[in-house]
């Protein structure tokens, strides 16, 4: 959603229909997002102005959405999953930290959680979140309540 990629147009207006307040963003995936920028950087695929904006829209999600701390309760979490699935510990993480956010909602409320990677995807799906991955499909024909 930062920078051009596969899937990243479809994205950008499914998420510019939802409220800021009615999305959600794992500490993690900041983490991953400002590495990956900073090494496409480095590596010069980014000039320094794309760099710059894109730091800006990451710092202003931040801001703006609900953010998903990484506690006891996600790093227990996240030690089941990856017993159950064949997921890296960061994935896990993430996914870990979405069904820590499932917890939050109400029961009305429906969470889904985007990616590109099918393995995730597919651990995401056996634990019982609905998903979604630009890069592969149409959004869904309406934001859910809370994303």
């Amino acid at each position: 959603m930062f920078v051009a990629e596969s899937g990243s147009g479809v994205l950008r207006s499914f998420m510019m229909d939802i409220q800021d307040n009615r999305k959600s963003i794992s500490v993690l995936a900041q983490v991953e997002e400002r590495s990956a920028l900073q090494r496409r950087f480095r590596n010069r695929q980014l000039s320094s102005a794309a760099f710059r904006s894109a730091v800006s829209n990451l710092d202003e999600i931040g801001f703006f959405w609900l953010r998903v701390l990484i506690d006891e309760a996600v790093v227990q979490s996240a030690f089941g999953i990856i017993a159950r699935h064949a997921l890296r510990s960061l994935d896990a993480l993430q996914l870990a930290s979405a069904l820590a956010m499932q917890e939050e909602l109400e029961p009305e409320d429906n969470l889904l959680f985007i990616a590109a990677d099918g393995r995730l995807l597919t651990a995401a799906i056996a634990e019982g979140l609905a998903v979604w991955n630009p890069e592969t499909s149409a959004p869904p024909s309406s934001p859910p309540p809370v994303n």
